[in-house]
């Protein structure tokens, strides 16, 4: 059994849902995991032997480079998160953090691109005209147009495994700023291809997309970091 999610996520609250993992592992004879960074974590919550427990690392989603994107009709510079709308994704963090940041960076919007449930107070941020919500399935195609055009992407997690987020911007050489939870640190290097800032920081998360956004040499070295790596 492949198990993205070694731990469940702070967004489950759901008794039922454990206990089906419970079943399910107790019903399969060995694990991938795709970091080793929960390996001994996951062995011990679930009483698995670490001898049962293999490690294949997510690669680079490498088909996105020879799709042909749906070109961008955003006219402005912009900073990207995308992905399912989950409570534990910190986007609350994201959206406070900049209005700090647009106080230093002015011409510098947020794009949310993502269906699912707004999990918090919005209302704050609607009529922002630096704050754009596209609540919505995005197809392949058009993430791979709006990953194109992105300074960054940003990743504000509470918490996490991994994330296919990563490596679908990587894949688009797209620097990414995440937080430092699960295996995100190990994958983004910080000052290398990335940023890496502590969770639930509203200002380090500003100071990381200030210092991004306003040096673009920077963001230039990470790109070719990306490329190269």
């Amino acid at each position: 059994m492949t198990v993205h999610d070694p731990l469940s996520h702070s967004s489950v609250k759901s008794e039922w849902e454990e206990q089906s993992r419970i079943i399910a592992f107790n019903n399969s004879d060995r694990f991938i995991l795709l970091s080793d960074v929960l390996k001994k974590t996951f062995s011990n919550k679930y009483k698995i032997p670490e001898s049962r427990i293999d490690i294949a690392r997510m690669g680079e989603f490498s088909h996105l480079r020879y799709l042909k994107p749906i070109e961008g009709t955003i006219s402005f510079p912009y900073i990207l998160f995308f992905g399912q709308i989950l409570s534990y994704k910190g986007i609350e963090y994201l959206c406070e953090a900049m209005t700090i940041v647009h106080k230093v960076c002015p011409e510098l919007h947020l794009v949310i691109a993502g269906n699912g449930k707004i999990y918090f107070d919005y209302s704050p941020y609607e009529g922002l005209d630096y704050i754009h919500l596209k609540n919505e399935f995005i197809p392949i195609d058009e993430l791979a147009g709006l990953l194109q055009d992105a300074m960054f992407t940003v990743c504000p997690y509470k918490d996490a495994t991994q994330s296919g987020v990563v490596q679908t911007s990587f894949s688009c050489n797209t620097p990414i700023i995440v937080t430092n939870v699960g295996a995100l640190p190990k994958v983004v290097k910080h000052n290398e291809t990335g940023l890496v800032v502590p969770p639930q920081n509203t200002k380090s998360l500003a100071d990381a997309i200030i210092r991004l956004t306003t040096a673009p040499d920077l963001l230039n070295t990470f790109k070719k970091n990306i490329e190269h790596k």
